[in-house]
């Protein structure tokens, strides 16, 4: 089975209808409620991404294929199958699934509202990659018992007032050996421009700068233990791009080339990999803490006084040549 990182590699895979000759359970599934749970969060996932969410539930493709058969015939779920060079099936919560969930107890729905039609063609795949790091984090966290995933969210920040013109597509609290951290992560897909990113970066750094929402931050962090705590957050870049034409190297260079033209403070707080690394690291069973992320924080100091001395038409042989020298770093302590 192919993680969203490796099947995102097939450019022209979209949507191909619902299948019609699945196997479903007879009676109802004993994992229900657990597996809305995770719908409602993430809206949209594969049976892969199901399973290494829930290992306790599912050792056989087969099993939970039949659970998310049983959720699509009664409407709660909707299912699509992918026929590019991979075969996939994909499943993403429903009107009806929503309502479902209104019944579950613990369940917040005021903080995700229902504002959102299924996702389609590329979109669908950027949401599916989403989920993905969201279930590589947790394999993570499981098997590393010195960390801990402490909150995460994907579109309910939308219900926090600080957040009312900025959504990252995925954030989450972690502990570890270097303290907790609040990590935003955004999945740079498609035809964004280099000045598009740049702008997002900035968006940020306003944001940074708002006192309700370092007020936020701190109550953050007291909320889970910290002592005295800044409002530090960092943002996570996975970059890719869908242009045969270019490399996903070639989209990761676009957008640290865009650090150098924000704030310094902003510019320490990103991180960035991309989609190609995440497969091969996951393909080869090192994960997501593989040693492939870049920081900004590596460009600052003597390497961004040289910047701002290179003349504009050899910046990109520049930002080349700092992007092959800095270190990669793990995403955990």
């Amino acid at each position: 089975m192919q993680s969203a990182f490796t099947l995102a590699k097939e450019q022209y895979a979209q949507p191909n209808g619902s299948d019609e000759s699945s196997l479903s359970l007879k009676t109802a599934p004993e994992h229900e409620e657990p597996i809305m749970q995770f719908f409602a969060l993430h809206r949209v996932a594969t049976p892969y991404h199901v399973m290494r969410a829930f290992p306790g539930f599912f050792k056989y493709h087969n099993k939970v294929m039949r659970h998310l058969n049983w959720l699509a015939d009664r409407g709660y779920l909707a299912k699509h199958e992918y026929t590019g060079r991979f075969r996939s099936y994909v499943y993403n919560i429903t009107r009806t699934g929503y309502e479902r969930c209104r019944d579950i107890p613990k369940m917040n729905l005021s903080r995700i509202p229902y504002q959102y039609e299924a996702p389609k063609g590329k979109q669908s795949m950027h949401e599916l990659q989403i989920t993905e790091t969201a279930v590589s984090i947790y394999e993570h966290v499981r098997h590393q018992p010195g960390i801990e995933l402490l909150e995460e969210g994907r579109f309910m920040l939308q219900g926090e007032s600080v957040f009312e013109h900025l959504v990252p597509d995925y954030w989450y609290l972690e502990r570890d050996a270097n303290g907790l951290m609040v990590r935003f992560l955004e999945m740079i897909a498609g035809e964004e421009s280099g000045t598009r990113i740049r702008q997002m970066f900035e968006e940020y750094g306003r944001w940074w700068g708002r006192p309700e929402v370092q007020e936020f931050l701190v109550r953050l962090y007291e909320k889970h233990g910290a002592q005295q705590p800044q409002p530090e957050f960092q943002v996570h870049c996975i970059l890719h791009s869908r242009n045969w034409n270019h490399t996903d190297s070639w989209k990761e260079r676009m957008a640290m080339m865009q650090t150098f033209h924000v704030d310094p403070m902003m510019q320490a707080r990103i991180w960035s990999t991309t989609n190609d690394d995440l497969s091969n690291a996951l393909d080869s069973g090192e994960g997501i803490n593989a040693r492939i992320w870049r920081r900004g924080k590596d460009l600052l100091g003597g390497v961004r006084q040289r910047w701002e001395r290179v003349p504009e038409g050899r910046r990109t042989r520049f930002v080349d040549q700092c992007l092959r020298e800095i270190p990669r770093y793990s995403l955990f302590a």
